[in-house]
């Protein structure tokens, strides 16, 4: 027996009107243009016009939608590792990452 209790979350269908849906759209929105970014700078670094290395957040576009989405307009992060998803994630403009 083991000493860790396996909790499950609810079911889809008790979360039916949890959230708004100009909230859910907005994280859709944020996520997908997270992924859009970084498998862009992968096909330019691939291509050699990006030098260096590309730590792409591909898969963890949830993480930095929603732990920015939680913050306020004037709350400041830093990012060590993967960080275009935070900028985007906090609604800053991936334009302005590649100047």
């Amino acid at each position: 027996m083991s000493d860790f209790e396996v909790r499950k979350g609810p079911k889809p269908e008790e979360l039916k009107g949890r959230y708004e849906p100009s909230l859910l759209a907005e994280m859709f929105r944020r996520m997908n243009l997270i992924r859009e970014f970084e498998l862009r700078a992968i096909e330019e670094r691939r291509g050699g016009l990006i030098p260096g290395f590309i730590h792409s957040c591909v898969g963890q576009e949830a993480t930095a939608a929603g732990a920015c989405l939680a913050l306020n307009a004037d709350d400041v992060i830093t990012s060590t590792h993967r960080g275009h998803g935070h900028l985007i994630g906090k609604g800053g403009e991936a334009r302005y990452m590649t100047a």
